[in-house]
């Protein structure tokens, strides 16, 4: 593909950048430049690649649209099979949470005193479980909670680890 100049300057004359108008004067140095053939090239690649959402759009706002789409019923059940989809049609090579047992585990494990292993990964993973599905977060907050609770005397790094593990969840 590409890109005519001349047609490109029709249609901007179409758009009301006439002969004489101070924009028709820098269009008519843009087009002759390489700055011109860097946005034909972009605008080339933008239109070639599939849209992708802006960051900002939550993935709630994403299923919601999804949801009005294909007509269905706004439920808990559909908005999860449509947060499903989007995220597999995002990115297919990211597989979802096994099961919310696993992150919670891991977050028993994480609130533990002898935790063996890289315990900063982990916790990462397990904020990013948590920010990509829906089942995750409940049970780590559960955890979390029992934790919190259940700390007295020399219980009190359960309930310090838990608040670490809320920190990273909430930044």
């Amino acid at each position: 593909l590409a890109l005519d100049k001349d047609k490109f300057m029709k249609e901007r004359k179409l758009k009301g950048d006439y002969e004489g108008t101070p924009m028709c004067s820098i269009l008519a140095h843009f087009k002759n430049s390489q700055m011109f053939e860097q946005f034909a090239k972009s605008r080339i690649l933008e239109f070639q690649s599939p849209p992708r959402p802006p960051a900002h759009i939550t993935l709630f706002k994403r299923s919601v649209d999804y949801i009005r789409k294909n007509k269905a019923e706004f439920s808990s059940i559909n908005c999860r099979r449509a947060a499903r989809a989007i995220i597999q049609s995002s990115n297919p090579n990211i597989p979802l949470i096994k099961s919310k047992n696993q992150a919670r585990e891991k977050a028993l494990d994480l609130t533990s005193k002898n935790y063996q292993g890289n315990y900063m990964h982990d916790l990462a993973v397990l904020v990013q479980e948590c920010r990509d599905t829906n089942g995750a977060l409940v049970s780590v907050m559960d955890v979390v909670w029992m934790r919190i609770r259940g700390s007295k005397g020399m219980q009190s790094k359960h309930a310090l680890l838990s608040l670490h593990i809320i920190r990273n969840l909430l930044l």
